[in-house]
């Protein structure tokens, strides 16, 4: 597991390189790094009630102050739908602090190739393209 205090690869709790909780918020254990963009990282968790991906987005000093706005909305709109093609959102909730200051949210985690590795190497026919859109017509309608 990851620890959520230091990022260091450990097998016990207190982490063997900084001593802490490795568990994020005393619940979730980190289990491997899904994904990195600009805005923050995914991780694949295991929560009270099984496997989640656990997104943490950086929101601490010297953050772009329409930054948490725009997270916290995103937030509240991920809640309010439902969808079979759209993780259900469990919850969000800060941790840390200062510069360490992050939002968390946490949401169902969907096995699966990430859009990235599907199309690297993937040629698609035009009929698969159209499927495929109607399939992102219907959630987004």
């Amino acid at each position: 597991m990851l620890c959520a205090a230091c990022g260091a690869d450990t097998d016990a709790a207190p982490c063997g390189s900084c001593g802490a909780d490795p568990k994020l918020d005393d619940r979730y254990q980190l289990d491997r790094v899904l994904g990195q963009g600009a805005q923050g990282t995914t991780f694949a968790a295991t929560g009270p009630d099984g496997a989640v991906a656990v997104k943490e987005l950086p929101v601490g000093r010297g953050a772009d102050p329409g930054q948490l706005v725009r997270l916290q909305r995103e937030a509240v709109i991920l809640g309010q739908l439902t969808h079979p093609a759209i993780p259900r959102l469990r919850e969000t909730f800060f941790s840390g602090a200062g510069r360490a200051r992050c939002l968390y949210v946490v949401q169902d985690q969907v096995e699966g190739v990430d859009l990235e590795r599907w199309i690297d190497g993937h040629r698609t026919s035009e009929a698969e393209v159209v499927a495929i859109l109607l399939e992102l017509c219907d959630v987004l309608g």
